[in-house]
């Protein structure tokens, strides 16, 4: 995968909502419509890998994801 998918990849997987499956449903069905499968794939494989992290990690992270209306 080329250097600026695994970005986008990354990006796509740390935006995907956590807190409510309904929201995180859309946002991969938006993806899987717009971007290619390889793609969709490897935001999905990062997603799982991201929340298997120690939250502590991610305290600050937390609130600014909640600022991220990309998908909404």
């Amino acid at each position: 995968m080329p250097e600026q998918e695994s970005a986008m990849a990354i990006a796509f997987a740390l935006a995907l909502d956590t807190e409510n499956i309904e929201i995180q449903q859309r946002q991969i069905a938006w993806l899987r419509e717009v971007q290619p499968a390889e793609l969709v794939e490897k935001t999905l494989e990062l997603s799982s890998q991201i929340r298997q992290l120690n939250p502590i990690h991610l305290e600050n992270w937390s609130f600014t994801r909640k600022n991220i209306t990309v998908y909404r």
